[in-house]
């Protein structure tokens, strides 16, 4: 499932590496958010696979014939979130021991840097998106990237227990909502 992505509205991309994070990009303000995810979040899947920790659903997605760990993912943290999810930039090798905000850092750095991460990369954009995006990027300030670490934000989270013994965290949905308020596009699509 690709988007065409022509740089005109936001953009929301999965970045699966150690850790993930939703990185959102807004190319009329030239912003980029980027938002952690913690492990441990419980949340209800999509496709109907129940209650899982955000960790596992990826694998979970793998293991699912004709259904693919990206496309649950992204298909998970879009019900989560309430936000289109359109693209996942999921690493492998080097760059999956590396956290998503050091990786979009590298990107930053160079206009096209993202060739170099070709080789490491399953996503759903197409090369000309990644380039385009790569362009967009690196001509963000600074001071125009926001980073948001869920587990930070007071009484966001409720840490709880699985019968199992598993430890867990619960989202209070009507305050992410209201963090993630800024994030959503007018534009339709």
């Amino acid at each position: 499932e690709t988007i065409l992505w022509n740089g005109d509205f936001n953009i929301n991309i999965v970045i699966k590496a150690k850790g993930i994070s939703l990185l959102t990009f807004n190319p009329n303000d030239n912003k980029i958010a980027i938002i952690d995810l913690p492990d441990q979040i419980y949340l209800e899947s999509s496709h109907g696979f129940g209650n899982w920790q955000l960790g596992s659903i990826y694998g979970l997605g793998e293991s699912q014939k004709n259904l693919g760990g990206g496309k649950l993912l992204r298909d998970t943290l879009k019900n989560l979130l309430g936000l289109p999810i359109d693209g996942l930039l999921d690493f492998s090798g080097k760059y999956a021991e590396k956290k998503p905000q050091d990786i979009l850092s590298e990107i930053r750095k160079s206009p096209f840097s993202v060739i170099s991460f070709m080789s490491y990369l399953k996503t759903n954009l197409t090369p000309y998106e990644l380039i385009k995006l790569n362009l967009k990027f690196s001509s963000v300030r600074f001071d125009k990237v926001k980073q948001i670490h869920l587990e930070q934000v007071p009484d966001l989270l409720e840490a709880n227990v699985l019968p199992d013994g598993t430890g867990i965290l619960v989202v209070d949905t009507i305050k992410l909502d209201s963090i993630l308020s800024g994030m959503v596009d007018m534009i339709l699509r």
